[in-house]
């Protein structure tokens, strides 16, 4: 009888399936463990699986980091653009325009000594507005997008990504802006997406923005708004500069006092690590809901930088200080946040896969 040589098996590509079941045995593991009181408490390593996961789920896994910085460089910094149903304040209705508007209605406009004074309002106004405009076509920073409304010059939007360093690191941060009648004597609204999350000192729950600039917290001198010389440019960087920092904590009205003491850098670290899961859960809200005219940011932005979001949450719960993913620290984690901080990671890449389908 003839020698039939034995055929090899293909290797066989770990299922989605597979890499689910592989994920609760080790979670139905972990829980074992911790009811027998065993004192060795392994910590699940969810990067490699979601490094899989990501190859498997995505429909377009080959695009290269080249393409996605190309289209990230596409996506202009500045636009105008029209719909505004999402703005936070479309229904405002006290604007200059509208006042100007029910004005001409009732005013003859070649004889009325008070269509003069509207127009010359409306003239300096506008002449504001758009040199607001041209500043930040020309001097935008590369991780600040705005977006401006052409029938409704009052209106603008803003996207801010979070910097490296910080606990809001690759994060997606958006501002709803509104001009008022009374701009440049009068700073502009501004109303940040909270998504009902706290994620600063300075950013409300209910989308408040405390900032000297916009004169909603204390300031003396230039830290408060002035009319001849403030800018949108500069409310803008300060937000990302000053409020979403490397140490927000000390954002807290009386704390700075205690920084650089051990029991205030203790408590700094400690905010750290809440604020950076909020920022993942703000990152899931806006993947689910990208605001108007920011979904191809949302999704060139997540796709780009979705590795290192999960790296660095990896990093974190192997001991590594938020904001610092690449530094190794022996610092002792809490259990409560490796495990939430595994959920969180988790969440996200289901809604950056569902995202991107």
């Amino acid at each position: 009888m003839p020698h039939v040589p034995l055929q090899k098996k293909k290797k066989k590509n770990t299922t989605l399936c597979e890499i689910k079941i592989i994920r609760y045995i080790c979670i139905y593991l972990f829980a074992q463990q911790k009811k027998k009181n065993l004192e060795l408490m392994p910590v699940i390593d969810y990067v490699e699986l979601n490094k899989t996961m990501a190859g498997m789920k995505l429909k377009d896994p080959m695009v290269s980091e080249d393409e996605i910085n190309k289209k990230l460089k596409e996506f202009k910094k500045f636009d105008a653009v029209q719909d505004c149903s999402d703005h936070h304040y479309k229904e405002r209705k006290h604007g200059i325009l509208d006042t100007l508007f029910r004005k001409f209605k009732k005013i003859d406009v070649g004889r009325s000594s008070e269509a003069k004074v509207v127009t010359t309002i409306s003239t300096d106004w506008s002449k504001k507005i758009h040199k607001e405009w041209q500043i930040l076509q020309k001097n935008l920073p590369d991780s600040i997008y705005v977006r401006v409304y052409e029938d409704r010059m009052e209106l603008m939007r803003a996207a801010i990504v979070g910097q490296p360093g910080t606990p809001y690191h690759d994060g997606l941060f958006f501002f709803d802006i509104h001009f008022p009648q009374e701009y440049p004597k009068q700073p502009p609204n501004v109303h940040y997406h909270s998504r009902g999350l706290r994620l600063n000192p300075n950013l409300y729950s209910s989308g408040m923005v405390c900032l000297s600039l916009l004169n909603t917290w204390t300031g003396s001198g230039t830290e408060k708004w002035q009319p001849e010389t403030s800018t949108m440019l500069q409310v803008l960087v300060s937000l990302q500069a000053l409020v979403l920092n490397a140490k927000p904590y000390f954002n807290e009205p009386g704390y700075s006092r205690w920084a650089n003491t051990r029991d205030g850098e203790l408590k700094s670290l400690a905010y750290n690590d809440d604020k950076f899961i909020l920022s993942l859960k703000t990152m899931q809200y806006t993947l689910r809901s990208p605001p108007k005219h920011f979904e191809d940011l949302v999704a060139m932005h997540f796709r780009g930088r979705r590795h290192a979001i999960l790296s660095a949450c990896q990093a974190y719960i192997n001991g590594s200080l938020v904001g610092h993913p690449d530094k190794q620290s022996a610092r002792d984690v809490s259990g409560l946040f490796k495990r939430e901080l595994s959920r969180q990671q988790k969440l996200l890449v289901e809604c950056i896969d569902k995202f991107l389908k």
